[in-house]
């Protein structure tokens, strides 16, 4: 489930023409995985995906996306921004503006950069 979901929203943003997307909203959070956990992030890229998730939870993370990075982090804003820079082709990041504290995307602008963050309204 959670592969063939992974790979529908990949190919999404391929023909989108989208690098990568930032997804923490609980309910498309939950149609991915299956699973009512929250409080963490998934960054899909064209070609993977990394999940970013908190201490509390990195245990739980690792048995629901076996087989897929999961990125230990106190301070998501900095993970993504190692993501990024790891996967090192990517320029911009897709996130749904509604979907992100103001606070939490002043921290994504300042870690990537203005013109690293596109904002695509319900994507």
């Amino acid at each position: 489930m959670i592969k063939n979901n992974l790979r529908k929203i990949s190919d999404l943003i391929r023909n989108k023409n989208i690098e990568a997307l930032l997804i923490n909203n609980p309910s498309d959070l939950f149609y991915i995985s299956g699973s009512e956990v929250t409080g963490y992030l998934l960054l899909i890229f064209q070609d993977g995906v990394r999940v970013i998730s908190s201490p509390l939870l990195y245990g739980q993370m690792k048995k629901i996306f076996a087989g897929y990075p999961v990125m230990l982090s106190k301070d998501p804003a900095e993970e993504i921004k190692k993501a990024v820079s790891l996967n090192g082709k990517i320029k911009k990041i897709a996130i749904d503006p509604a979907s992100v504290t103001l606070q939490f995307y002043k921290r994504l602008l300042k870690g990537l950069g203005k013109q690293a963050v596109r904002q695509i309204p319900g994507i």
